[in-house]
């Protein structure tokens, strides 16, 4: 038997729904950040033996669902796809994303998004990457700024912000 693939890099997308990314007459946040995150997905699933692996968290969803959420914290987020190879299904459900009637706290949305990547299932990953898609409209809460940074440095996971 031939010796599997190491994966490739690991990357999380925390997409905010919330309301304040809705706001506007014209195109708004929302629906660019949309189409951008399926142009990745699509040349992600198109790209040559590509092994790279995409989870999806939610921020400002209507729903409480990832494996960090208390009765008061980490609340409006919601983990849609842990890691996995893209596929049609992930695309075709981001295109299906409607927005919530809640802010969510895009600061827990990172934090969620970084214990996605924290070595799941045994999966070393050879880059770590979070991309942050808000307009930064929506409440967060400062109070673990220092120690998200600290993880983001000391785990190695490249944050890149749209």
């Amino acid at each position: 038997m031939p010796p599997r693939a190491k994966p490739g890099e690991g990357i999380v997308v925390v997409l905010d729904v919330g309301p304040g990314v809705r706001a506007g007459t014209d195109t708004t946040f929302f629906a660019q950040s949309k189409k951008c995150l399926i142009n990745i997905l699509q040349r992600k699933m198109y790209a040559e033996k590509c092994r790279d692996m995409v989870g999806l968290v939610l921020c400002g969803s209507n729903e409480t669902d990832n494996a960090l959420a208390t009765d008061n914290q980490y609340r409006n987020i919601k983990l849609l796809q842990p890691p996995l190879t893209v596929t049609w299904d992930i695309i075709n459900r981001v295109e299906n994303i409607s927005g919530g009637r809640e802010s969510g706290d895009w600061l827990d949305a990172l934090v969620v998004a970084m214990d996605l990547l924290h070595d799941p299932d045994g999966i070393r990953f050879s880059n770590k990457r979070i991309i942050l898609m808000t307009d930064f409209s929506g409440e967060f809460s400062d109070d673990q700024t220092t120690q998200i940074i600290a993880g983001l440095k000391n785990h190695e996971i490249e944050l890149s912000v749209m």
